[in-house]
């Protein structure tokens, strides 16, 4: 089975590419014991290059949360 299990995960790993575009936008959702969610947009600067901006946001009973932050990739 361990064989089996091995020759499914490299099949599959081989299928698998990278998609290239000059923007994304993502949204990441939590919960638990803080509930909130953060919404990503990414821009190409080039084929090696990006810029990432996040802006999130959870809430706790006792506390909320606000994050925005930025990264170059």
């Amino acid at each position: 089975m361990k064989h089996f299990n091995l020759f499914i995960f490299l099949f599959f790993t081989g299928l698998v590419s990278a998609q290239i575009h000059p923007h994304a936008i993502g949204v990441r959702l939590s919960a638990g014991t803080e509930t909130g969610g953060e919404i990503s947009y990414q821009h190409g600067l080039s084929d090696k290059n990006r810029l990432e901006f996040n802006v999130g946001a959870a809430s706790h009973r006792n506390y909320s949360l606000f994050n925005v932050s930025g990264t170059y990739q």
